[in-house]
């Protein structure tokens, strides 16, 4: 499951209720991410880690992946609506450019934990039957032995860690023959294709775990994930300048539709994060919103109450506690959180210290 930290919301709301900067919410998560595209206040829409800095993605690169990847998937892999486009990975920044790629294209985007093991990865492409298959590089053996198993043609695309073969092509040699064919009428084309998607297209497919140990696929269309982001929007505006840090070992519903929103409305960066390194780069990057697993942010609470411990006398500490943890914990989550949503289980003495720090609480139930 996933908690979600709020600064504020996605959209501004004036009092005749228009939304800005998009003015109205579209009905489908394709025409919101054209929307977004055109008109954003941001100086990028992605942050990711490479080595000792922060490598920003802008909003006019990120369309150009996006365009070009949906018309690879188009023109060459066949993708039409109703097909499905498969990815097995931690969140990287190529992951939402292959879910908006998808949606564009009215194709469902199905997300599978990277650490399934060959078997369950081979009932996943039985049973959901993707046209194309994403994967991380190491993913990547696990997923031809799987699609063999499988007894499917599906395409094999690996991030990272390889090179084209005939039957596993890279990413980056996707997008330099989606560029070989990204010419004005193409890309004119893939939008306004992008456009006439309708709401009931199948959009969003999760595949997890479920406490009883059984597996699950959560089904949302276009329709859905508009819906969903619509009440997470009310109430919560965006402001220029807002990052959002997001961090996992794996993609979830809950973080999945997030990103979605943060990129849509047009104001928030997205920071992709490193699982293990969250309270540096927390320190460094005061993000506005926090998209973690429980597990981070209990790990988190801890280490702000050693920071308060560490040199406080009893006495001090009896007097001087609550505000010294509170302090230590909002410097460790960065320092601007102003909002707390959960949308998972997290443990009730970590709740509360988190809470300490907010202005407000506000549970959110997990989207099913």
């Amino acid at each position: 499951m996933t908690v979600i930290l709020y600064l504020d919301s996605l959209f501004v709301e004036d009092r005749d209720r228009a939304v800005r900067p998009l003015h109205v919410i579209p009905d489908t998560l394709s025409q919101l991410y054209q929307m977004a595209m055109r008109e954003h206040r941001r100086k990028a829409v992605l942050l990711h880690r490479v080595g000792d800095r922060w490598a920003p993605t802008p909003d006019w690169r990120f369309d150009r992946q996006v365009i070009r990847l949906g018309l690879y998937l188009r023109e060459h892999a066949g993708i039409e609506p109703g097909d499905r486009v498969a990815i097995v990975s931690e969140f990287r920044p190529e992951y939402p450019v292959v879910d908006f790629a998808a949606a564009a294209l009215g194709a469902a985007t199905l997300s599978l934990p990277p650490a399934l093991g060959i078997e369950p990865l081979a009932e996943g492409l039985r049973d959901l039957a993707p046209r194309a298959l994403f994967v991380s590089g190491a993913v990547l053996e696990r997923a031809i032995a799987a699609r063999e198993r499988a007894a499917t043609s599906v395409l094999v695309v690996a991030f990272d860690g390889f090179s084209s073969t005939d039957d596993v092509l890279s990413y980056s040699s996707i997008l330099d023959l989606g560029g070989t064919l990204d010419t004005p009428e193409r890309a004119q084309s893939f939008r306004a294709g992008a456009r006439e998607i309708g709401p009931d297209q199948l959009a969003v497919l999760q595949y997890e775990l479920t406490r009883e140990g059984t597996w699950t696929c959560e089904h949302l269309t276009q329709g859905d994930v508009i819906a969903a982001l619509r009440e997470r929007w009310r109430g919560r505006p965006a402001h220029e300048g807002d990052v959002a840090y997001v961090v996992g070992p794996e993609p979830s519903l809950a973080s999945r539709l997030a990103v979605y929103g943060f990129i849509g409305e047009g104001y928030t960066t997205v920071a992709l994060g490193t699982p293990g390194e969250e309270r540096a780069e927390l320190a460094e990057l005061r993000p506005h919103v926090i998209v973690a697993p429980p597990a981070s942010l209990e790990r988190l609470v801890g280490e702000a109450g050693q920071d308060t411990a560490a040199g406080v006398s009893r006495v001090l500490q009896r007097w001087l506690g609550p505000r010294r943890e509170e302090r230590a914990l909002r410097r460790i989550l960065g320092g601007r959180l102003r909002w707390l949503a959960p949308t998972g289980t997290l443990d009730p003495d970590a709740m509360l210290r988190l809470a300490a720090v907010e202005i407000g609480t506000t549970p959110v139930s997990p989207v099913r």
